[in-house]
C-alpha cells in the first residue's frame, strides 16, 4: 500500500465517528472509492454494522454511529471513476481543515530568524521569520516529531500531537547551548567566572581550583580558607592568614593574646606591660619598668 493510500485509509478510520465535513483531493478520492468498493464486495459476509447496499442514487454508503460516509460516483472514463465529491458529514456547513504546528525560535539574545523546521517523515517544513515565529500547516491528525537546524545546531522535539482544525503551539525553541555556553550556563545570563568553563549546564573550574560563588579559588585565601566562605576575619592587633588546616591569627609585634578571647584579638601590649612583659604573665619586679618587652 502506498503512503497516500495508507494516509487515506487512516483518515477514514480516524474520522468515521466524528461530525465533520471535509473535501478531499481527487487523488485521495479515487483511493477512497477503491477502498469503499472493496468493502462493498464483502458486504454479504459482514453484520448490519458494516457496509449497506449501494444507494439508489448510485452512491456507496456506510454508516458508523451518527456519521455518514458518502462516495458519489460520476461517469467512468478510461476504466477509472470520475469523482464529483467525497465528504464526511453530519452537520451541514461545518468545516474542519488539517492541523498545524507553530512556535518561536529564540536564543538568549532574542528572536532568531532563518531557522528551518521540518516534520519527521514528511516533506512539510517552514523557516522562522524576523520575529522567530514559524508555522507548519496542512498536517493530518496525528503525532509528529519536529526537527530544527540553525547556527550549527540541530535538535528534535518528539511527540507533538496535532488535531484537525487546530494549530498546536509548542512555545519557544531556544537555540542557546545551555550545556556548554559559559555566558549562559544552565540558564540565560548565568555567566561562569573567568577561567571557568560550562560543562553540562554547570560552571567548572580548572583542575586544582574550586568554584566558590562566582570565583575559582585554591581554598588558600582569606575569603575561602580550606573551604568556601570560610573567611579569616581581621581581629585587633592580628595579621590573619590561611594556615594549613584553618585560619591563623598571629599577633602584631609587641602584642599578645593573653586572655584567650579571639574576639578582642591580641589585646595585651607585652612590649610595655609590667604584668605581661615580653610574655603573658611575666611580671616585672617592683620598681622596674617594661621597656621593649624587657623588665628594666
Amino acid at each position: 500500500m502506498s503512503s497516500l493510500q495508507s494516509w487515506c485509509q487512516e483518515f477514514m478510520i480516524h474520522w468515521q465517528c466524528r461530525p465533520v465535513r471535509i473535501v478531499l483531493s481527487a487523488a485521495c478520492v479515487a483511493i477512497l472509492v477503491s477502498l469503499v468498493a472493496a468493502t462493498a464486495s464483502e458486504a454479504e459476509t459482514r453484520d448490519a454494522s458494516g457496509l449497506d447496499a449501494p444507494a439508489s442514487d448510485g452512491s456507496l454508503e456506510t454508516r458508523r454511529g451518527d456519521v455518514t460516509t458518502a462516495v458519489e460516483h460520476g461517469r467512468v472514463a478510461d476504466g477509472g471513476a470520475s469523482i464529483q465529491a467525497v465528504s464526511l458529514e453530519s452537520a451541514p456547513g461545518q468545516l474542519v481543515g488539517a492541523g498545524g504546528i507553530a512556535g518561536r525560535v529564540v536564543s538568549c539574545s532574542g528572536p532568531v530568524a532563518g531557522t528551518r523546521v521540518s516534520i519527521g517523515g514528511r516533506a512539510d517544513s517552514a523557516t522562522s521569520g524576523p520575529g522567530g515565529a514559524f508555522e507548519v500547516n496542512d498536517l493530518p491528525p496525528g503525532t509528529f516529531d519536529l526537527t530544527f537546524e540553525a547556527q550549527e545546531q540541530q535538535g528534535t522535539i518528539a511527540g507533538i500531537h496535532v488535531v484537525s482544525g487546530q494549530t498546536t503551539d509548542i512555545g519557544e525553541i531556544n537555540l542557546t547551548d545551555f550545556r556548554a555556553d559559559p555566558n549562559h550556563c544552565g540558564t540565560c545570563g548565568t555567566r561562569c567566572p573567568p577561567g571557568a568553563s560550562c560543562a553540562y549546564g554547570r560552571c567548572a573550574c580548572p583542575a586544582g581550583l574550586t568554584l566558590c560563588g562566582d570565583t575559582c579559588t585554591g581554598l588558600a585565601d582569606l575569603e575561602h580558607c580550606r573551604a568556601c566562605q570560610n573567611r579569616c576575619a581581621a581581629w585587633p592587633n592580628t595579621i590573619p592568614r590561611c594556615g594549613a588546616q584553618d585560619c591563623a591569627f598571629p599577633c602584631v609585634a609587641g602584642t599578645a593574646d593573653c586572655d584567650g578571647r579571639r574576639i578582642n584579638g591580641c589585646e595585651t601590649q607585652i612590649d610595655r606591660d609590667v604584668s605581661n612583659c615580653g610574655a603573658c604573665g611575666n611580671i616585672c619586679a617592683p620598681g622596674l619598668r617594661c621597656v621593649d618587652s624587657r623588665c628594666q
